[in-house]
């Protein structure tokens, strides 16, 4: 019986150590193998890259009379998105430097007007003109998105998402001139 049950011994030994080897194979394998290239691999970070509207075009699916104004601010927001939000303070103030200087400020929010409103009146935006529209009938993806744009609707700047100081004095810069 000790011959037995030495040989069963020296059996469960090999299996384990050939399951052993057979789990490293595998743990290995995946671990070294290159993952596979997604479809726009081709493109680096296109699925992160926010769709922007071109400086140069023109925005012709809002109804406004952008001659009226010699230079026009469109904020794309969107109701409940943080960074809209967290820029409020930045809008207040961008509204009250270009005050009378002939700059027009709309925003534009892919939900319906009286959400729209309720959610500008909320980050205590009242005197802003209200338009409703698509985010991508605009080229835009992410938001909030800054488009300035001249008295023809033709894009002259565009900034998408929170802007740094360094960026907003930048936007009030190029307003005041």
């Amino acid at each position: 019986m000790g011959k037995f049950l030495k040989s069963v011994e020296v059996v469960a030994n090999v299996l384990i150590v050939v399951v052993a080897v057979l789990c490293l194979a595998v743990l290995g394998r995946s671990y070294f193998r290159t993952p596979p290239s997604p479809p726009n691999a081709a493109i680096p970070n296109a699925a992160a890259a926010p769709k922007i509207p071109a400086v140069g075009s023109k925005i012709s699916s809002v109804d406004v009379d952008w001659s009226k104004n010699k230079k026009n601010v469109v904020l794309v927001l969107q109701v409940g998105c943080r960074f809209c939000s967290e820029s409020a303070s930045f809008y207040k103030t961008m509204l009250q430097q270009t005050k009378d200087k002939g700059v027009n400020v709309i925003a534009v929010l892919p939900q319906n007007r009286e959400e729209a409103r309720k959610y500008l009146d909320n980050l205590q935006l009242p005197d802003l003109d209200t338009k409703q529209a698509a985010m991508n009938s605009l080229d835009v993806s992410g938001t909030p998105t800054l488009i300035i744009t001249d008295d023809k609707g033709q894009i002259t700047n565009v900034w998408v998402g929170k802007l740094p100081p360094e960026k907003q004095n930048e936007v009030l810069t190029i307003l005041s001139t």
